[in-house]
């Protein structure tokens, strides 16, 4: 269900002013559930927010290794449902402050070998003047951050620097309100939406160093900020929304009309903007971007498809709050958060979707390093990957959705063995389908097939865990059959069907019915037929098998009063028209010594017609032989005999396989001693007769008719 967002650009201290602003909003088109805030948020002092950053020396340039800055105790804080916060003071420890929406990860650890100080010669020779964010807070503001007052709906916000900023910030530790600030660097879930964040400006001093101390109210960003949220971008996947304070450079590239069409102001918050943030708006791919500094809204840019398919994002510039030029400062959005939507809602392109302009912005970033780093090369290989192989299975393997599962939002590098490497805990894999779209780019999903049940089990167990840096998604695979368990509009079978052939039933129970064939072998040759539209014996519910069972003992019975012995045959066959196939049994009766032979037979035909093999499985009644066949046949299409003593005699399809229609209703009149019946057209006796016919075998059917199920 779509969340409804509000989104308000710099605050800069003037919390009463927004929040009565708010307040009107969420009473004339509310409810809202959130705000989130971008920019400054206690009162400005002066520095620059968003657009430009106050310096243009060259920018970092960030490792992509997710393990460079993991401690082991990382994944056990990313479940923590507290906000983690850096206290200066205490050796880096992490402290929990008030409890808010879970966190999903808050940049890396903070021990003395993961922050190394500043030298000296690294700074700037003057002494440090004294920091507003020292100074008392406001009292506007720190009723707000106490508790005292209440917003009109839950805040959070960037820019934790400003004038009282960091006594602000203790105090909302400290207090029970429903403001909050969400941290230097992280992704946070909010109302089930992934928010990724990065507090702060660009430095050209601080922003290039790790970080030399845990101040929560640093205004810049520094390498160390970046370097955990790059991390965690290749880890994330379905970003909601990125939060800056400033703009990502050359966020404006590839608008239709150029920067001339641009409005005031646009181009240069363009050019001026941080490389930084710009990498990682590619890295985390939101679906929102928004951003503190004039007002303007970009058109939808598609991004990079990273294997599972591209989507666009929205890039939102929000003035400040109360401005002198009557800007825009608020903006409301409704949001169903992208782990909710379809893939083919989330993957939508309007009409206006430009290309990515970071494409040629990165590549002006690289130009302009000239600090010797390399890092960027590694960008470059990963844009440059090669996609995997498709993978069209392995020939003669019979099919079987009980033992498969489907694989999705697989990484497009991820080949066959990546994948069967990754699932080698749970069992043998003895298929692998992944095909590829008509222009040839791979799909992010795949069926995988083991060779029992539980390794299929064992790997829907393992959905969540990632491949490659992707989360990916696990179930077991449905089988999809053309009208399965439903009437079918011009099927033979279904009785609810005009035109079906409804005066040679014999008899109907509560899940299937008796019927004679319209072009019998023998007068007592007859059809059992599920009411329902299922596809073959294999695909029946428990309980029209069951009375399937039945039907089958009271026409042995019959066929035993008149001294024969029921041979049984099913063909089962994937038709694509009218609905697909409709499982019909059929029962013919031989003679004894017919049965003695029929097992020698069947084969010695079959080998004639160039079927070389069947399947021999020992009487077993019930679900049980039920099962230990469909194990053997699986999804495939096939041919059965059973036998009068029990035994089955099945023969599995194969895909390309071909064999003569016929040849089950060809062995059936041999072994009924009617060859001249194997031609079922031959047989053919016009409505009158049948309903003759019919009727003499209702007669001789009464007495062992099914009696009402107790």
């Amino acid at each position: 269900m779509p969340s409804k967002v509000l989104i308000s650009g710099p605050v800069n201290g003037k919390l009463d002013a927004l929040f009565q602003r708010v307040a009107t909003v969420n009473a004339k088109s509310g409810p809202f559930d959130a705000l989130l805030c971008v920019g400054g948020f206690f009162e400005d002092d002066g520095t620059p927010q968003g657009g430009a950053p106050p310096h243009r020396h060259r920018e970092w340039r960030a490792p992509r290794s997710p393990r460079a800055f993991r401690d082991p105790d990382s994944r056990r804080r990313s479940n923590q449902s507290t906000v983690q916060t850096r206290v200066p003071g205490e050796g880096g420890a992490f402290a929990p402050t008030q409890a808010v929406p879970p966190v999903e990860a808050v940049g890396p650890p903070s021990s003395p070998q993961h922050r190394p100080a500043l030298s000296p010669a690294s700074l700037a020779p003057s002494p440090a003047p004294p920091r507003a964010e020292d100074d008392e807070v406001p009292e506007a503001v720190a009723a707000y951050m106490t508790g005292e007052k209440k917003a009109p709906i839950p805040t959070f916000f960037l820019g934790g620097w400003g004038r009282g900023a960091r006594a602000a910030l203790a105090a909302q530790a400290a207090g029970k309100g429903n403001v909050w600030h969400l941290g230097r660097s992280g992704i946070r879930d909010v109302l089930g939406m992934k928010v990724a964040f990065l507090d702060g400006t660009y430095d050209g001093v601080v922003s290039t160093q790790p970080a030399a101390d845990e101040d929560p109210a640093a205004r810049h960003y520094s390498k160390t900020d970046v370097e955990a949220l790059s991390v965690l971008a290749s880890q994330a996947t379905d970003v909601d929304f990125f939060l800056t304070a400033e703009w990502p450079r050359g966020v404006a590239a590839a608008v239709p009309g150029g920067k001339e069409k641009l409005p005031e102001g646009v181009a240069g918050c363009s050019d001026g903007g941080s490389a930084a943030v710009a990498r990682l708006a590619e890295e985390l791919r939101p679906r929102y971007h928004i951003a503190g500094g004039p007002f303007w809204q970009r058109n939808p840019y598609l991004n990079r498809d990273m294997g599972t398919g591209s989507h666009v994002t929205r890039f939102i510039s929000l003035a400040e709050v109360d401005n002198g030029k009557k800007q825009r400062s608020l903006h409301a959005l409704g949001v169903t958060p992208a782990a909710e939507m379809s893939h083919e809602a989330l993957t939508q392109r309007p009409a206006d979707t430009t290309a990515s302009p970071y494409d040629a912005s990165l590549k002006r970033a690289r130009e302009d390093d000239a600090s010797g780093d390399q890092s960027w090369r590694w960008q470059e290989k990963r844009q440059r990957a090669e996609r995997a192989a498709p993978s069209r299975g392995k020939k003669g393997v019979i099919r079987d959705h009980t033992r498969t599962v489907f694989l999705r939002n697989l990484p497009y590098t991820a080949g066959e063995e990546d994948v069967v490497a990754f699932f080698a805990a749970c069992g043998t894999v003895e298929d692998y389908r992944r095909g590829a779209q008509e222009e040839g780019k791979i799909n992010s999903w795949a069926l995988m097939q083991f060779t029992d049940v539980e390794g299929a089990e064992k790997a829907c167990a393992m959905a969540g865990q990632k491949l490659m840096g992707r989360e990916i998604g696990i179930d077991m695979s449905q089988r999809k059959v053309p009208g399965e368990g439903r009437p079918v509009d011009g099927c033979w079978f279904c009785l609810s069907n005009p035109t079906a052939s409804t005066w040679l039933v014999v008899s109907v129970g509560q899940q299937s019915y008796v019927a004679m064939d319209k072009c019998p072998i023998e007068p007592m040759h007859v059809q059992i037929v599920p009411i329902e539209h299922f596809p073959s014996s294999l695909s029946l519910p428990e309980a029209a098998h069951h009375e399937f069972e039945r039907y089958c003992g009271a026409v042995r019975s019959m066929y035993a009063a008149d001294g024969k012995l029921p041979l049984m045959f099913e063909r089962y066959m994937v038709l694509r028209k009218k609905g697909g196939n409709h499982m019909q049994v059929n029962l013919v009766p031989v003679v004894p010594a017919a049965a003695e032979r029929a097992r020698d037979f069947i084969a010695q035909m079959g080998e004639a017609a160039g079927i070389k093999k069947f399947e021999v499985f020992e009487a077993e009644a019930g679900e049980q032989g039920r099962q230990a066949m469909r194990r053997h046949v699986g999804d495939m299409e096939f041919i059965a005999f059973t036998l009068p003593d029990g035994t089955r005699m099945v023969h599995v399809i194969r895909p390309g396989e071909k064999h003569p229609m016929g040849f089950v209703r060809e062995v059936a009149a041999a072994l009924a001693g009617k060859p001249d019946k194997a031609d079922w057209k031959k047989c053919e006796v016009g409505r009158e007769a049948e309903e003759q016919a019919a009727e003499e075998l209702r007669a001789a059917f009464g007495d062992y008719d099914l009696a009402p199920a107790e």
